[in-house]
């Protein structure tokens, strides 16, 4: 067995290295191998103070998706089909990892279980199989050809409290790709049950940096189950939608559509650049204006420093606000001049 190091990662809420160890060959050679990468807990930027599954209550710097939490997570599953294509050329370090998991989120434990895919030396896509137990090297398998569809599941062993089954299936296929009984300390099971995940994720090379994400228009994940419950039968209160967003940038969002059992995932390659501001992070004010130095902000004046009231119209803008559009309170920049204004940091558009 060829041992190649890679790192997904936790959110960039929080850290934690992978490393691959390979068990199957690729059937084309990505430019950079998914072993080049490692899967990563979350980067967290901040949390905003909605609940609503169609906003953004999460920013993190490589996770995108979906985590319910709330009570103890035992089983996770969904299916996906690997991408066909790129929306355009990649970079030869981009990447795109699309996995369930279980913990991650308010812990360094994560069990998770996935494809990850790369562009290989004429930048078509390459998506392999892998699953690992943080903080121990993942375990990458065979490739799966563009287009397929797979469904992962981590769940527990009938009968034990420290053990839990990791596969994932091509669909219309017997054999599983992975199938592999995973035993956890009982600190490290109880960490993994925070959380369940559905996560489309920026990986991160060895060294930390969280790669470009591969230029794909958007992932989509069906049949979401956790702990034997759909979807539907999941409290909206326990659901935590997760944007991802590299400085000024939200380069990944969610849409979640809980009556037909999907979590989708927009990227700026495809639907999402340019899109109203949500969240905490960039957005516009109404346009301030004022007289050179201190003015009152009213629409028309000549480029100088105002006080306005801040509602949604700027292009472009800096905002800081808790995440409605019309978000409370913020700072705004519009072309007329900067405004302070007591609504409306968030209507605008991010970039």
């Amino acid at each position: 067995m060829i041992l190649r190091t890679l790192s997904l990662s936790l959110p960039i809420f929080l850290m934690a290295g992978l490393g691959f160890a390979q068990t199957g060959a690729a059937s084309a050679t990505p430019a950079v191998t998914a072993s080049t990468y490692v899967a990563r807990i979350p980067v967290a930027v901040r949390r905003s103070s909605t609940s609503s599954t169609t906003s953004l209550d999460q920013i993190s710097e490589n996770w995108a998706g979906l985590v319910q939490e709330g009570k103890p997570e035992t089983s996770v599953s969904a299916s996906w089909t690997v991408p066909t294509s790129f929306a355009s050329t990649p970079s030869a370090q981009s990447a795109v990892a699309e996995w369930v998991g279980l913990g991650g989120v308010n812990t360094s434990s994560l069990l998770q279980v996935g494809t990850i895919t790369t562009p290989n030396q004429q930048g078509d896509p390459v998506t392999t199989v892998f699953w690992e137990k943080l903080p121990s090297a993942a375990v990458e398998g065979a490739t799966v050809a563009a287009g397929k569809t797979v469904t992962a599941s981590i769940t527990p062993v009938s009968g034990t409290t420290d053990k839990w089954t990791v596969a994932l299936v091509e669909s219309g296929s017997s054999t599983p790709l992975i199938s592999h009984t995973v035993t956890l300390s009982a600190t490290q099971s109880q960490a993994i049950e925070t959380s369940a995940d559905w996560i489309t994720e920026a990986p991160s090379t060895n060294n930390s940096r969280i790669v470009p994400l591969a230029p794909v228009e958007s992932t989509t994940m069906t049949n979401l189950m956790a702990d034997g419950q759909a979807l539907a039968a999941m409290p909206a209160s326990s659901l935590v939608t997760i944007g991802l967003q590299q400085g000024p940038t939200l380069v990944a969002a969610p849409t979640v559509n809980i009556s037909a059992d999907t979590l989708t995932v927009n990227t700026i390659y495809g639907t999402l650049a340019p899109s109203p501001g949500s969240g905490d992070g960039p957005g516009s004010g109404f346009p301030g204006s004022g007289f050179p130095g201190i003015g009152l902000g009213f629409p028309g004046g000549f480029p100088g420093i105002g006080l306005g009231n801040g509602f949604p119209g700027g292009f472009p803008g800096i905002g800081l606000g808790n995440g409605f559009p019309g978000g409370f309170p913020g700072l705004g920049f519009g072309p007329w001049g900067w405004t302070f204004g007591l609504h409306g940091a968030f209507g605008g558009y991010v970039y």
